[in-house]
């Protein structure tokens, strides 16, 4: 397969057209504004900043809950056998605090099925560690 012939038209091996520099032309871009076209980032940006008074780089916004979500993912890395043991201590305080008030059911006050839940909520660590490692085979 040979090249093009004409060469002075300037397009590449495949008919596409070329800058005199060899890169593809670069198609404008128009401000969402004022639908100015710009062929450079930087130029959209300093009009944008300049006629229309928006920065387009506000700079780094702190996550609310950034050092949680951290700490989160530091849990997955815990030794298995520490969570079971810390989830059963925890469950068996639980249950010996909340010893005669534990009920499924109750039509009148509603304190003993909360505290229920709360036993039963108590092993949550020890699920949530599980199904990361399920997850997240990498650990």
């Amino acid at each position: 397969m040979e090249p093009p012939a004409d060469r002075g038209t300037h397009t590449d091996w495949f008919g596409h057209r070329v800058r005199a520099d060899g890169r593809r032309p670069v198609m404008p871009v128009p401000c969402p504004f004022c639908q100015t076209p710009f062929t450079s980032s930087t130029a959209l940006a300093a009009h944008a900043r300049g006629a229309h008074g928006v920065d387009h780089d506000p700079g780094r916004t702190p996550a609310v809950f950034g050092r949680l979500a951290s700490w989160s993912k530091g849990l997955r890395f815990m030794p298995l056998w520490f969570v079971l043991l810390l989830n059963a201590g925890v469950t068996l305080v639980a249950f010996l605090a909340f010893d005669q008030d534990l009920t499924l059911f109750s039509a009148g006050d509603q304190s003993g099925v909360i505290k229920t839940w709360i036993v039963r909520l108590s092993i949550l660590p020890s699920v949530l560690l599980l199904s990361w490692r399920v997850a997240d085979r990498a650990v």
